[in-house]
């Protein structure tokens, strides 16, 4: 793994690392910004627990958008995004789409087989969107993916699969 693939929070400028003496201050510069990192994951932004939890508890199909989350909250787009990448790792788009996708392979796992339907229930504007989104996260068609499962999705999740 390169430096430039670390997630966002944990990126380092270009700079500061060329103003390391050695790897070993490299490495060093490294551990704490991981311990920083860690250190605010112990205290979560309670801005960010509330937009997380409006949207555990939507339904797919009428998640709320970004726009209307941060009008209820108060703050630019630009700032919750910006407190969310710190805090979640993704932009709050990135884990809408995600979102999206699992409960896409979540009903599937449930036996619904209809891709339009799947599209409906999950938020998609229609069956051609969901197809491009399950090309971008699967690599694969979804008639393509479903040819290929044996049992039901699962999710690897705090060491455990699940299917929820």
């Amino acid at each position: 793994m390169l430096l430039v693939d670390l997630p966002q929070p944990l990126r380092i400028p270009g700079p500061t690392l060329a103003e390391c003496a050695n790897v070993q201050s490299r490495f060093e510069l490294l551990s704490d910004t991981c311990r920083k990192r860690l250190a605010s994951l112990n205290n979560p932004d309670p801005i960010i627990l509330y937009a997380l939890s409006k949207w555990s508890r939507a339904e797919p199909s009428s998640f709320p958008t970004v726009s209307v989350l941060t009008r209820d909250i108060g703050l630019s787009e630009r700032a919750f995004e910006r407190r969310f990448v710190a805090h979640v790792g993704l932009t709050p788009v990135h884990y809408r789409r995600l979102s999206r996708f699992r409960g896409v392979l979540r009903l599937h796992s449930e036996g619904v087989r209809n891709w339009a339907a799947l599209a409906a229930a999950t938020g998609f504007s229609d069956q051609s969107h969901l197809v491009r989104e399950f090309g971008t996260f699967a690599g694969l068609t979804p008639t393509a993916w479903a040819a290929t499962q044996v049992g039901p999705a699962g999710f690897l999740q705090d060491g455990e699969i699940t299917t929820r």
